[in-house]
């Protein structure tokens, strides 16, 4: 993983927001979230944040995890630029999450 996680700093360092508008998938999924009443997201592989803060603009409690650090602060910035709030983290999804059992879902 560490290959990984070393390929997206240095892109994210290199280009900065690599990707800013949300995917359509997205898009039409938040639209189901808000219906079924999901409240809390999480954004595993958020990356420098875009469907972090699509769904913070649309008002869902959103969580963030990426393995990049980089990819992390850019994302903290975009959101402080926004004047949104979301809680993200570095880590990898490949292993045990840092969220105890069920914490979407409460």
């Amino acid at each position: 993983m560490k290959i990984i996680k070393n390929a997206w700093d240095k892109e994210f360092k290199k280009k900065g927001l690599i990707f800013i508008k949300p995917d359509k998938n997205v898009i039409q999924i938040e639209k189901i979230f808000r219906k079924k009443g999901v409240k809390r997201i999480l954004d595993l592989g958020c990356g420098s944040g875009r469907h972090v803060i699509f769904l913070a603009k649309n008002g869902f409690k959103v969580y963030g995890i990426d393995i990049a650090k980089h990819g992390i602060k850019l994302a903290k910035e975009w959101l402080k630029k926004e004047k949104l709030r979301a809680n993200l983290k570095v880590g990898d999804i490949h292993k045990k999450l840092p969220y105890p059992k069920n914490f979407l879902m409460q």
